[in-house]
């Protein structure tokens, strides 16, 4: 029989994983407000996930963006808490931190922490001056901008990619398309669900197709009633060509995806 006294057991509290968003002077406004926008959006909608996200900056202080934004920090680099997630953003700022030691001594400290360091544009020149990707190539080839080869003529850059995930290290292109990473990251450590749910809330659906008009189709002339039928299924067949080559490259033009690490982004959501 069970005593008055007992009580039922709680389940132990789930201990909170945490995304770190860095933040420094001259960093790219879209670079880390896209990405923020995404996770702070899943984390806060969906604490039941178990997930936080918060700002860093070296000394908790404000910073100044590279277009004039002031942006603020919950925690400076020291006192922050265990990351489970580290997106370092470009911009015109990371050319002194690339040259910045004791910068790159902590990226390299967090590297040995945090199981998946991210980058958005430039910052992964910040990641190529720590080392972080050395040995990046053949099938790990990084989205990463041209100029990381003048650090690391070893990388592999894929420029056309929106994001590039090799595991514990995920690279993006810039402003953006860090908000595709973003999207990525909410469904590699969640799921595509909850993914979709995001960029619905957040109400990002980008068509760059309707900038760009679609391949045009050619007018073919009409068949003549009496054409052979080998004549008439060739023209029926070219034009069924010619209508998946448009319709191809009008959806080449929405680079947007999202799935398990794969060296591109092809999974739509």
């Amino acid at each position: 029989m069970t005593s008055m006294n007992d009580t039922p057991r709680q389940a132990p509290e789930r201990k909170r994983r945490h995304i770190g968003l860095l933040l420094f002077d001259g960093v790219e406004e879209l670079d880390a407000v896209g990405p923020w926008e995404v996770l702070a959006n899943w984390t806060q909608s969906h604490p039941e996930d178990g997930w936080s996200v918060s700002c860093l900056s070296s000394g908790g202080r404000e910073v100044l963006g590279a277009k004039g934004m002031v942006l603020g920090a919950q925690h400076s680099l020291r006192d922050a808490p265990s990351l489970d997630v580290l997106i370092h953003p470009g911009g015109p700022g990371t050319r002194s931190l690339m040259r910045n030691r004791d910068h790159l001594a902590w990226i390299r400290r967090m590297r040995a922490e945090v199981a998946i360091m991210a980058s958005v544009c430039t910052g992964s020149l910040v990641y190529a001056a720590a080392g972080l990707l050395v040995g990046a190539t053949g099938d790990d080839a990084l989205a990463v901008p041209e100029p990381a080869l003048g650090v690391d003529p070893t990388i592999i850059t894929d420029v056309d990619a929106r994001y590039v995930d090799n595991g514990d290290v995920i690279t993006s292109a810039g402003v953006s398309a860090g908000i595709d990473m973003a999207l990525h990251l909410v469904d590699r450590l969640v799921g595509g669900d909850r993914a979709r749910e995001v960029r619905r809330d957040i109400q990002y659906d980008p068509q760059p197709a309707r900038l760009t008009p679609p391949r045009p189709v050619r007018t073919w002339p009409a068949l003549h009633p009496r054409a052979s039928p080998l004549r008439r299924a060739a023209q029926m067949l070219a034009r069924r060509q010619e209508r998946l080559v448009a319709l191809l490259s009008w959806r080449a033009a929405i680079p947007f995806g999202l799935g398990s690490p794969t060296p591109n982004s092809s999974t739509e959501i």
